[in-house]
């Protein structure tokens, strides 16, 4: 159950002007768009409509302020979309252009009273932008219901529709997050119907989840952060600080470049958008209570300062401790955030910083090994035991902290030319400390271990991209043109002692012996190396006022593997390879709601690194390729989404799959 206090709320609103639009005056006047938008101030209402319509919204000598808005939802016009939101305000909207709107008041006096015979009344203009369609420091609007976004990042194309996108793609926003109380990310991924995720809750540090078939763990990297690939935290986000969740399904080597690890990305990858300070000032305490007496609070604070609230500040801080789902079972589990960001006419500026810990006695879960069976086959799976008891000694435990930083800027080098460049940096440390590789013995639930192990682990990733995003014309075509340059580095290193721990126990009745000492082995030494770097160009043509869309790409990219001795830190074995990883799709719209589309997309990955228990250790094998070709239509019902989609996935690991897939976003 969740209490959720409002310490102070005031309203403020603030038009700021920006330049740029996606589409022609003459596109954005006529087109017919899905509306979202809250019942709210004005000012607010009309900033989500402009950035939806492309147009501008002059507000001469009227004031909106103290103004609410009743809100729309549905499709509608550009006319009929302001009428509705100014309906019951007193105020008027007056097309003065294609793409420019102008509110009045009917019958309105100067506030200075009659003007004297021969003055001309100057009107006060604030100006509204419509929003620069190369950015992307600027969120999709909401879609229908608000639980999902009208479209998200797809990675070097920047900020897309889902109905202009020729993958399949989902885009959970905060009212998710908010609505299902969502902890972790596997929480909210949960919804998603092509992922099945590892719930073990905050306490399961490095849970995997299972894309379009292909598994991978939370560590692996192979997730973005506002946009930059490999960010996204390597123990389970916490959603407390998180504003959206966008999963792109399909692998993504054009769109994101090469992951920096071994796993991940095959079968997909998600996006996290960090909350930002909003127009309206923000101090909300929600406290929590959980089953099994978790006990916790979260602080969410945003402001904005400066002549136009061109600086923003967010804050986000939780914590909660208490027993966990097994008995018995301690979990501590915390988290902070700091957003700060600027927003010019023609310059964004954004860092975060963050910091997540998570602690657990005894350790979360421990998987189960099988040796043995009838026949010795080492086929046989016993009766599931008691889910809330726990498999591991009380006295293991496992210990995570996570910190991380990021910067990204963007800049209006013209109306329709926007350079934009991101870095950041995180650190994973992970500890364990007792038995390990529990092994089942035999039918009747017998289970025990052999060794003891006490773990010191580190991940350090620095990850950085830069390019520039234009809008061009040229005759009947238009083009979005995407350059992109990144290079990410990861660093894994491993401390472990080990000693041997002969003990057996039931799964069904477990009983432990006394608490074991086992010696601190001490910082973690540098076990491997990933270095990846790229450059990719993709060009989205379109006629027919995007009835017809075609999407090309092509990214060079190179990579550089090493494994090391944690004892003499000597490199010992290293690979070095380049590829080429294109993309293509197309988008036919016979109707404006409906979108046909295929595409083809391949995905690399660093090759793994040979792990102890094998004969060829440390060998670093070449880079994995993976591919996918996917065909499907998208339908917007108005309220609805669906997505019905056959693709096929030839991978590295197993023999080609070709899978069908429904789904729908948009929901009240």
């Amino acid at each position: 159950m969740f209490v959720q206090a409002l310490l102070a709320t005031t309203s403020l609103s603030i038009i700021l002007p920006q330049t740029g639009t996606a589409q022609t005056p003459a596109q954005a006047v006529s087109a017919t768009r899905t509306y979202s938008i809250p019942s709210q101030s004005l000012d607010g209402a009309l900033a989500t409509f402009s950035r939806t319509a492309g147009v501008q919204v002059l507000n001469r000598g009227t004031t909106t302020r103290g103004i609410t808005s009743p809100g729309i939802n549905g499709r509608f016009t550009p006319q009929e979309a302001v009428s509705r939101l100014l309906a019951g305000t007193g105020l008027t909207p007056r097309f003065v252009g294609a793409a420019t709107v102008t509110l009045e008041r009917p019958n309105s006096v100067a506030a200075g009273g009659a003007l004297p015979a021969g003055a001309i009344a100057l009107d006060t203009i604030d100006v509204q932008g419509a929003g620069n369609p190369n950015s992307t420091m600027t969120s999709m609007p909401a879609y229908a219901g608000g639980q999902v976004a009208t479209g998200g990042q797809v990675g070097m194309l920047g900020n897309r529709s889902v109905m202009n996108t020729p993958f399949s793609q989902t885009n959970y926003t905060n009212k998710t997050i908010k609505n299902q109380q969502a902890q972790t990310v596997q929480d909210v991924l949960s919804n998603d119907p092509s992922i099945v995720t590892k719930m073990n809750g905050a306490w399961d540090d490095d849970a995997s989840i299972n894309i379009r078939g292909f598994s991978t763990t939370l560590s692996s990297g192979f997730a973005s952060l506002n946009g930059l690939i490999g960010m996204s935290p390597l123990s389970a986000p916490d959603m407390n600080y998180i504003e959206r969740v966008e999963v792109l399904r399909g692998p993504s080597a054009l769109l994101n470049g090469m992951v920096a690890s071994g796993t991940g990305g095959v079968g997909g990858t998600y996006n996290l958008v960090t909350k930002q300070a909003g127009d309206e000032p923000l101090t909300e305490l929600t406290t929590l209570y959980g089953s099994r007496l978790q006990l916790g609070a979260h602080l969410d604070v945003g402001r904005r300062f400066g002549a136009g609230n061109e600086f923003g500040v967010r804050f986000n801080g939780a914590f909660r401790k208490g027993d966990g789902p097994v008995d018995p079972q301690s979990v501590a589990v915390g988290s902070a955030a700091l957003n700060l960001d600027y927003r010019g006419e023609r310059v964004r500026i954004a860092a975060d910083v963050l910091h997540q810990s998570n602690d657990s006695r005894p350790q979360a879960i421990q998987q189960l090994s099988v040796t043995g069976g009838p026949g010795g086959d080492g086929t046989f799976v016993p009766k599931a035991p008691d889910a809330g008891t726990s498999l591991n000694p009380p006295w293991s435990e496992q210990r995570s902290r996570l910190n991380g930083a990021m910067v990204r800027s963007e800049a209006d080098i013209t109306d329709n030319v926007t350079a934009y460049a991101a870095i950041g940096k995180q650190k994973w440390d992970f500890s364990y400390s007792g038995p390990r590789q529990p092994t089942l013995r035999d039918p009747s639930g017998t289970y025990g271990w052999s060794r003891l192990s006490n773990v010191n682990y580190a991940s350090d990733v620095l990850s950085m991209q830069g390019g520039l995003r234009a809008m061009a014309t040229t005759g009947p075509v238009n083009h979005a043109l995407s350059l992109n340059l990144s290079q990410a580095r990861r660093e894994v290193g491993q401390a472990e002692t080990q000693s041997p721990y002969t003990y057996t126990t039931n799964l069904y009745n477990p009983v432990f012996g006394p608490e074991v000492f086992i010696a601190d082995p001490g910082a973690p030494q540098k076990s491997s190396e990933t270095r990846v770097s790229s450059i990719g160009v993709a060009d989205t043509l379109s006629i027919l006022d995007e009835r017809i869309q075609f999407t090309g790409g092509i990214r060079y990219q190179e990579v550089e593997s090493g494994n090391f001795s944690a004892t003499t830190g000597a490199q010992t074995s290293s690979y070095e390879g380049k590829a080429w990883t294109p993309a293509l799709g197309l988008i036919v719209k016979p109707w404006q709601n409906v979108s046909l589309y295929t595409s083809y997309i391949e995905n690399l990955q660093a090759g793994t690194i040979v792990g102890t228990s094998y004969e060829n250790a440390g060998e670093v094998f070449p880079p994995y390729v993976s591919k996918q070709y996917e065909a499907g239509v998208k339908v917007d019902w108005g309220t609805v989404t669906t997505t019905l989609a056959a693709f096929r996935s030839p991978s590295r690991t197993r023999s080609p799959l070709t899978t069908l897939t429904a789904a729908f976003q948009g929901w009240r």
